[in-house]
């Protein structure tokens, strides 16, 4: 159940007359003590004489949501918004609300389908949240053991044994994507991403070509294909995907390091100076971001 205190009195409120005003300070002290039924009647009271008070919607919602009544707490909020689509306090409590009836949804998926794929893989999608890779992987596993065919799992099994450097478990995930759908950005691009780690820059350059056939504005393909190139001394492609990458990404830092090598084999020593300047400003910025962070306004 959500505990309110004192900080509700904070909410600005509609040009009210101070009857009206008082009305909605009721509710407040209501909702401050703990007395959610107490503040629902005052609450309902209001709204029966000002049902476009968009601060008695907040008020009442959060009423509803202190005796864990979510469906009329969620009314209350989507009539606010419908009123004011900015309204700061609406907003927030239907984030919170959002959350709690996400949460509610998916005990009630558990306890109908405990063992389903789909449970596994929002408990993966959990831990993931939490940083937990190893029971991540875990769930993900049991997902696929009981959907063997779920592309978005064989996904994230790639992605996480990728991450962890065990590039054949990875290429092996990625490849059934692959063979389901063979224009699947995300398997192309791991699969090149392996290769790549596996120094096999042929096969990683293969696949990345087939990732830009899909999705030609990436970047990290871009940059990705220009590094393959790179180690197969094709330098003037390599510079060419390199170059592609940054102007769709002008703050890539790691292609200005990779074109400036690309330029100096090409004796282009000017444009190779050019680059590892923009490296360098890119890396100080970056030092600078980290130590001095900026604040937000």
């Amino acid at each position: 159940m959500i505990r309110f205190t004192a900080m509700l009195g904070v909410i600005f409120f509609d040009h009210l007359s101070s009857a009206q005003q008082d009305g909605l300070d009721q509710s407040i002290r209501a909702l401050n003590r703990g007395d959610f039924a107490e503040a629902t009647t005052l609450t309902s009271a209001f709204l029966a004489k000002h049902p476009d008070s968009t601060q008695a919607l907040v008020l009442s919602a959060q009423a509803h949501m202190g005796q864990g009544h979510s469906a009329p707490a969620y009314t209350d909020l989507r009539n606010a918004l419908n009123l004011d689509p900015r309204n700061i306090e609406a907003l927030y409590y239907m984030g919170k609300l959002s959350g709690v009836l996400a949460q509610t949804e998916l005990q009630r998926l558990y306890r109908l389908a405990p063992n389903s794929a789909r449970v596994h893989e929002l408990l993966a999608e959990f831990y993931h949240a939490r940083e937990d890779s190893a029971n991540e992987e875990k769930e993900y596993l049991a997902a696929l053991k009981l959907d063997s065919r779920s592309l978005p799992v064989l996904i994230a099994l790639g992605d996480l044994t990728r991450y962890k450097a065990r590039y054949e478990q990875a290429i092996s995930f990625y490849s059934q994507v692959e063979k389901a759908d063979p224009s699947n950005y995300n398997a192309l691009y791991g699969l090149g991403a392996c290769y790549l780690f596996r120094q096999e820059p042929q096969m990683a350059a293969s696949f990345f070509r087939k990732a830009l056939k899909t999705a030609p504005d990436s970047a990290a393909a871009r940059f990705a294909l220009g590094d393959a190139l790179l180690r197969l001394k094709q330098d003037d492609e390599a510079a060419r995907e390199l170059a592609a990458a940054i102007s769709i990404s002008p703050d890539m830092k790691q292609a200005y390091a990779l074109i400036g090598r690309a330029y100096q084999r090409l004796g282009r020593a000017q444009e190779a100076e050019q680059a590892f300047h923009k490296f360098q400003e890119l890396s100080k910025a970056d030092i600078e971001h980290a130590a001095f962070p900026k604040r937000e306004k």
